[in-house]
């Protein structure tokens, strides 16, 4: 029987959420909070369903969020979720041809770039999607997490509740985000299904701790956490962050100090630390700090033109840049990319002798300046033709903060 892509109508929203639930081992939530958090995602979602009959055999979708690029301008993104492929119909080209459709309409409707958090990280590649960005999967035994380094600290920090959160995040959130390329905005049904209200009606293992640090009445600063017993009645649990957002340094800092004087805490656990994160800096042993790097933010251009000339550059450039693209053919093309010394660029198609050839997921692996084109060039995913237009490259697409994403989607 022949496939067939399209939306999901309103009515078959149920089934298609099924099987959702059903692609990453979970069961369908039937709460009626569960039904609404999910009900306001549809009216967010862009969805492509793959459909064998009266089956949902596939899923997926996108949202548009704005998100901050080198140099502090914000880029409309479609951010990619939900992908599933039911096991019943695996080598069908389905993810192929949903994702084929949910990036030409991407396309269509001007969103320049495309991100994704990898279940999976071989399977993206292929659709020219680049790892752009990393994050630290990091522990810290408590005992050991002692400061040397502390900037001065004129505020303080407070135990917060769930609306407490969801009245200053926002701002907080808006402000982090302004200097971390590959982070996205957070819309209001975000908030409202990451932290639902009011606490009373969370499932018991949602519920969290929160933390905010104030300076003169004004949040710079939250922290969220869970801890978990070792042994039941032994006084002895884990600690995990599950989300960290400091709008400044002192907020950072002041945050990392309250929660590593948490008493009865063995070990604290942080899955999305940024990789340019100063605590291990702070700290007077720093090997404390057990740091295992993983793939965050993976990124594909659709319009190489307007992301190129929209971030800021940390070097004059003048390159050509030949871009291979199979599965969206129309980025494939020579570019011409010139910066001033302000920082400021163009980039143009055009017929002129490139400098540097490279595929479309190796341009955006590079885009928010974590990766070299060097070092791409050196493990065979970038080609050279003009001596010199490496380092080029390399000084110019620099950016001041490392990429981080610690919005999962």
């Amino acid at each position: 029987m022949n496939i067939e892509y399209r939306r999901p109508t309103k009515e078959e929203w149920p089934l298609f959420g099924k099987a959702v639930s059903r692609g990453f081992g979970n069961h369908p939530p039937t709460d009626d909070r569960s039904v609404e958090r999910w009900e306001m995602f549809r009216q967010a979602l862009s969805p492509v369903g793959a459909w064998d009959g009266d089956q949902v055999v596939g899923t997926s979708g996108s949202f548009v969020s704005e998100t901050t690029i080198p140099g502090g301008a914000k880029l409309q993104a479609a951010l990619v979720t939900i992908v599933t492929v039911a096991a019943t119909h695996r080598r069908r080209g389905i993810l192929t041809n949903m994702m084929r459709r949910l990036l030409e309409e991407a396309h269509e409707r001007g969103e320049p770039i495309s991100t994704l958090w990898a279940s999976e990280s071989i399977i993206y590649g292929r659709f020219g999607f680049g790892m752009a960005g990393q994050h630290h999967d990091s522990t810290i035994m408590s005992e050991k997490g002692v400061f040397t380094h502390l900037p001065e600290m004129s505020g303080s920090v407070h135990y917060a509740d769930r609306a407490r959160i969801r009245e200053i995040g926002p701002d907080v959130w808006t402000r982090t985000a302004a200097v971390h390329p590959g982070m996205p905005q957070r819309s209001p049904g975000m908030w409202q299904g990451d932290m639902p209200l009011p606490e009373a009606e969370s499932k018991p293992e949602d519920r969290r701790f929160y933390g905010v640090y104030e300076e003169n009445g004004k949040a710079e600063g939250y922290v969220s956490y869970q801890t978990i017993d070792k042994q039941f009645g032994m006084g002895e649990s884990d600690l995990h962050i599950k989300e960290f957002i400091a709008a400044t340094d002192v907020a950072h800092a002041a945050l990392w100090r309250f929660i590593l004087s948490i008493d009865l805490i063995e070990e604290v656990k942080f899955g999305t630390m940024q990789v340019d994160d100063p605590l291990w800096w702070m700290l007077s042993d720093p090997r404390q700090l057990k740091r295992v790097p993983y793939d965050a933010i993976w990124l594909r251009l659709l319009d190489v033109e307007r992301a190129l000339s929209a971030r800021m550059y940390s070097k004059p450039i003048d390159v050509v840049f030949s871009v291979d693209d199979e599965f969206c053919p129309w980025v494939e093309g020579n570019y011409r990319l010139t910066a001033d010394p302000s920082g400021k660029a163009e980039c143009r198609k055009t017929e002129d002798t490139p400098d540097i050839v490279l595929p479309a997921a190796s341009l955006a692996t590079c885009y928010f300046g974590s990766v070299k084109f060097s070092d791409l060039a050196r493990a065979g995913r970038a080609v050279e033709k003009t001596a010199g237009a490496l380092l080029q490259a390399d000084r110019a697409f620099a950016a001041e903060r490392e990429p981080w994403c610690p919005l999962h989607y």
